[in-house]
């Protein structure tokens, strides 16, 4: 998926948000002044960077409501308490009045700018109906939760020029009023992409893969194609053939099932490791010098570990004799006698043939030195052999190219603090759409601005406006930090406006 068409996911994640609100949109239609004068009204709210209330309206006047030689003043205005500023004032003359009287524009003058007047006359027997304002206002603090109020008022020449209240100050609706949700977009901050990494990439040295050669009963002259051992082959040939991965050092441990004696074991664990490094080094050009080797004996850990666990009723029935046996000799070859003895030997045997072939094997640890971004196929070839011990860094170009949420789990548990990691499978999750998920990722990478603004964006997207301030908040030093708090303020209104 492109960059573009992230983005592009992101803004139907904001559509979706808009829509869901958008199912309650309200009327905005008030009546005011007995009836006589209808006021629609589109919004009454802050423009993005919060700085300014807009003001979106319109009037329906009704042509009876003064007489053919009066005016109408209409006095729209935000009122908090003691609080009030005053946006627009519309003069609606009579049929018989042909201007707009001076002394009338001394007495609005008092009250409000002359350049916010809009003069109207009433035409005919149809109601006039004024144009849609769009008027702006500096935001004060005191304007929240203020009444919008409008004001009618009946404007007389004769005798004598006076005003008087007609409909009075009426509140039409609380400020601010969405008759349709605010729209939403915060900014999201990509972290990571085939191209860039914007999160701290911890210091992985050297990497080094532990991968196994497995041999055939009583053999250390032949490496038979048995288990994992194809795996382990192209390991090496990858690492060899690869101009930007270099090979340091291969230490290769010979290890022996323990069906013959300790002594005879431990001379054949050591040719183990011997054969590997002669196969190694007639097969691949690496330097004599990077290879150790050394035989460890008896390898015990595969028996102990299917005694313990294995639900094989042969096994199991003696599990506890079979235990008490191996914890009671350290002599190795006491112990396997003690085991071969137990019940005529019918639970050796079942050891024996489910234990002891993958018992024999040489253990190679290949460290390599990366001078620069894993190639995916190598990526891919490396984690065959070893998927346990392989760097983040080389997971991530795995992860970018198939997107696998059951691999990035495995990742995230293999590298719980690993920034670049964690980003990456909270972005992926983004991706997804499932943004509970994604936050917790993002939390495990690291107190990072970038990482604290996605996780807002994730909890703005839940619609939780307070953690989204809160994660926003430690993102402060960003560029997008007063657009998201914006954009954060607006949800806030489409919350508390569309419940």
């Amino acid at each position: 998926m492109t960059f573009m068409k992230k983005m592009s996911k992101m803004l139907l994640v904001a559509v979706a948000i808009l829509a869901t609100f958008s199912l309650n949109a309200k009327n905005g239609e008030f009546k005011v002044c007995d009836g006589k004068v209808t006021v629609n009204v589109e919004h009454i709210a802050e423009t993005l960077d919060s700085k300014v209330i807009t003001a979106d309206y319109s009037f329906i006047v009704a042509p009876d409501v003064i007489a053919d030689c009066e005016s109408m003043i209409i006095t729209t205005s935000i009122v908090n308490g003691a609080n009030k500023d005053v946006i627009n004032v519309s003069v609606i003359n009579g049929k018989n009045v042909k201007r707009f009287d001076k002394w009338l524009q001394y007495r609005i003058g008092e009250v409000t700018d002359i350049k916010n007047v809009d003069l109207y006359n009433i035409m005919s027997t149809e109601n006039v109906v004024t144009e849609q304002k769009k008027l702006s206002t500096p935001r004060q603090e005191w304007m929240d939760g203020a009444d919008f109020v409008v004001t009618t008022q009946r404007v007389s020449y004769h005798p004598h020029r006076c005003i008087q209240a007609l409909g009075g100050s009426e509140v039409v609706c609380k400020v601010p009023f969405l008759r349709v949700p605010l729209y939403l977009a915060p900014k999201y901050e990509k972290l990571v992409d085939k191209k860039f990494v914007r999160v701290p990439v911890p210091n992985e040295g050297d990497p080094k893969l532990a991968t196994r050669l497995f041999f055939p009963n009583n053999s250390s002259a032949k490496v038979p194609d048995l288990f994992d051992n194809q795996a382990t082959l192209e390991m090496l040939e990858t690492l060899q053939e690869s101009e930007y991965l270099t090979v340091k050092s291969i230490d290769i441990q010979g290890w022996a099932s323990p069906e013959a004696t300790v002594s005879y074991n431990q001379s054949l664990s050591e040719r183990r490791a011997k054969t590997v490094k002669d196969i190694l080094a007639k097969k691949y050009n690496f330097d004599d010098a990077i290879y150790t080797t050394s035989g460890n004996g008896e390898y015990w850990d595969a028996v102990i570990n299917y005694v313990k666990t294995t639900d094989n009723e042969t096994v199991a029935a003696s599990r506890e004799d079979i235990i008490n046996a191996i914890e009671s000799n350290d002599n190795l070859d006491k112990r396997e006698s003690a085991i071969k003895a137990i019940k005529g030997g019918k639970p050796y045997r079942e050891i024996f043939n489910a234990v002891y072939p993958e018992s024999r094997f040489s253990d190679c640890y290949v460290t390599f030195a990366v001078k620069e971004e894993y190639k995916y196929e190598d990526a891919l070839v490396l984690m065959s052999a070893d998927e346990i011990h392989l760097p983040g860094s080389a997971y991530k170009v795995i992860l970018l190219e198939t997107k696998d949420m059951e691999l990035a789990e495995y990742v995230s548990d293999l590298y719980p603090d690993h920034t670049l990691v964690q980003s990456l499978v909270g972005e992926l999750y983004v991706e997804k759409g499932q943004f509970a998920k994604a936050i917790e990722h993002f939390k495990k990478a690291g107190d990072y601005d970038l990482v604290n603004n996605d996780i807002a964006c994730c909890y703005f997207w839940l619609g939780d406006y307070e953690n989204a301030y809160k994660y926003f908040e430690k993102a402060k030093a960003l560029k997008s930090y007063e657009y998201n708090m914006n954009q954060t303020r607006r949800l806030e209104l489409n919350k508390t406006y569309y419940k």
